[in-house]
């Protein structure tokens, strides 16, 4: 659901243009990825895709994980990276390389040219990759937070990102809610599921772990 890139290559398109700017809602990605796989083979014209979200969080999630399937080489490195930055709670020092050493100077960039401007003032950043490229279009304000989220919080280790997030996934006060949500799932879904709310990592169940240590920022 989540190779992007390797959708666009193997459909052939040129994509010229995505636009996600934060306005009006256009949710997470998977919409648009769907989308993009079930273009016929013989479609061959460029592509212009737009997407709006009023909300930050959502915006920097899908610009990010636009970038990783834009910057990132092989397909399948990128895939697996998009998918542990959208899903796991704790990622492989590699996801975080690429979040920190090819994904944040591009923000980075942008925020230093744009660093006298008013936080309301509206700037957009085309970045060009071959065929394919991304326009982005922010308040100041918003580019200054886009980049925040490419850092891990100073001092937060994998125990305490661990230790947050079981708070909510493991809550005692929601043990009957969880009951109730396994009751009718078959065993093996139910061992599956309870050890994602344990260790939030998307993986398959006997897949080895000891390389995700470090919190998804």
């Amino acid at each position: 659901m989540s190779d992007f890139y390797p959708f666009l290559a193997c459909v052939g398109l040129p994509v010229e243009v995505l636009t996600v700017t934060p306005r009006a809602a256009s949710g997470d990605l998977r919409n648009l990825v769907t989308t993009i796989a079930e273009l016929p083979s013989s479609c061959s014209q460029p592509l212009d895709i737009t997407m709006n979200d009023k909300e930050l969080d959502i915006v920097a999630r899908n610009v990010i994980m636009l970038l990783i399937a834009l910057v990132v080489d092989n397909n399948e490195a990128a895939v697996d990276c998009i998918i542990h930055i959208w899903y796991s709670a704790l990622i492989r020092e590699s996801d975080l390389d690429i979040l920190q050493q090819r994904i944040r100077p591009l923000v980075e960039d942008v925020c230093g040219k744009i660093k006298d401007k008013t936080p309301a003032s509206l700037m957009a950043k085309t970045w060009q990759f071959g065929q394919r490229s991304l326009r982005l279009v922010l308040p100041k304000s918003s580019w200054d937070g886009l980049l925040s989220f490419m850092d891990t919080p100073k001092g937060l280790t994998a125990e305490d990102a661990n230790r947050i997030r079981r708070a909510v996934t493991l809550a005692a006060s929601r043990q009957d809610y969880r009951d109730r949500h396994l009751l009718f799932q078959a065993p093996s879904r139910r061992i599956a599921k309870q050890r994602f709310r344990e260790d939030g990592l998307l993986l398959p169940f006997g897949y080895r772990r000891d390389e995700f240590r470090e919190p998804n920022p």
